[in-house]
């Protein structure tokens, strides 16, 4: 980390001085994106020397990744890619509005359908239940990921896994994962084809 950090300051730095020889400081500096290299190199080396006066720079080499958005000028498609994707924006929050519509409802149902599991430390654990309406939603994204979402409703059908083992809603287990599996990822495509259209 050390050794490109050094690298790619001295590499961002020889393209400064070869850009301000070859175009004159004046000519260089009417630029917004000569403007925005030269920035990123002062920030460079001012983390680098460690100059920064308690200040921590870290954050500010994320800004040379946007160094890429040059790139669309020159590459017409990257440029078409980039503004279909600008004006499917809109769609994108319609859709992910849906489906974090769709993730309150179902933690919230499974709160009361399913609070009551017991966890065995395996399947259902501390940040894997319904318990809570946190812990609801991040079991309920880890589903949707597809990561081992049959285990889960396998061990909330059991109806020994619950406190009250006579009435208990293991039997709707398999309904709410079925149709939330079905639900979710029917928007999921939505939010892509979002994106396509």
């Amino acid at each position: 980390d050390f050794v490109l950090n050094w690298a790619f300051t001295i590499i961002f730095t020889l393209e400064m001085v070869v850009k301000v020889i070859g175009l004159s400081w004046n000519q260089y500096w009417r630029n917004s994106w000569n403007k925005f290299d030269f920035i990123i190199v002062v920030v460079s080396w001012t983390e680098a020397l460690e100059i920064g006066m308690g200040v921590d720079f870290t954050l500010f080499r994320v800004f040379r990744v946007a160094r890429i958005a040059k790139l669309v000028k020159a590459n017409q498609g990257l440029k078409a890619l980039l503004l279909t994707l600008v004006k499917s924006l809109p769609s994108l929050f319609n859709v992910g509005s849906l489906l974090a519509l769709l993730f309150f409802i179902f933690a919230v149902m499974g709160m009361n359908l399913f609070g009551d599991a017991i966890q065995d430390g395996e399947n259902l654990r501390r940040y894997n239940n319904f318990e809570t309406f946190g812990t609801s939603m991040i079991t309920l994204f880890r589903c949707l990921t597809g990561e081992n979402w049959p285990k889960i409703m396998y061990q909330l059908a059991d109806p020994t896994n619950y406190d009250d083992k006579e009435d208990n809603n293991a039997g709707s287990a398999g309904a709410f994962f079925l149709i939330f599996a079905i639900m979710g990822n029917f928007m999921m495509l939505n939010l892509f084809i979002a994106v396509i259209l």
